[in-house]
């Protein structure tokens, strides 16, 4: 128990995330009191309110919370790769490179492109806005045109300004992550 609260207030202080000690006390506090204190709540049908609360809510939405920025940061990433895979589909496709754009089709890929990025761009906003309100999402919403020409350079099989738009979309994300969890 000692080795997982000195890993989790190392990890409350890197990330900055203040409001993650109120839940690892609020966690504590629920152990202790199920069985312990003059009026233990395990013992008056409260128990699986509780193991609901801190063994289902509590621990699965802070690990989501926590995997979140790897989702939209992979999401991100494979748009950089999928740019690429729907600009060479006709030489995969020659080459025997059974991609997943050449697997889709060039209308499937561009439909999941457009997909990924959405779900990116949402989860991206969601934590930006959630670590900085109001100031995390106004930055990331300030960079909007950048999927936009993106998804629009594609459509029109103009890759030379689609590729550079995907990749900085990554850049972005990281560096308004960065500010909204350090301010």
């Amino acid at each position: 128990a000692a080795i997982a609260c000195i890993c989790g207030i190392a990890a409350i202080v890197i990330s900055q995330a203040w409001w993650l000690f109120a839940v690892g006390v609020a966690s504590l506090l629920a152990g202790w009191f199920y069985t312990g204190g003059k009026h233990p709540y395990g013992y008056v049908g409260l128990g699986e309110v509780g193991v609901f609360l801190f063994f289902g809510l509590a621990a699965v939405l802070g690990t989501e919370y926590a995997l979140c920025g790897a989702v939209a940061a992979g999401l991100f990433s494979c748009l950089i790769m999928m740019v690429n895979n729907i600009r060479d589909i006709d030489e995969d496709r020659e080459h025997g490179k059974c991609t997943l754009a050449v697997r889709l089709g060039e209308s499937g890929a561009r439909t999941l492109l457009i997909v990924c990025c959405v779900a990116a761009w949402a989860i991206a906003l969601l934590m930006c806005a959630t670590l900085w309100w109001p100031w995390g999402a106004v930055l990331l919403i300030s960079g909007v045109g950048i999927p936009v020409r993106m998804v629009s350079s594609v459509n029109k099989r103009q890759f030379r300004p689609a590729l550079p738009a995907a990749s900085f979309q990554t850049l972005l994300f990281a560096v308004v992550l960065a500010v909204s969890v350090t301010l």
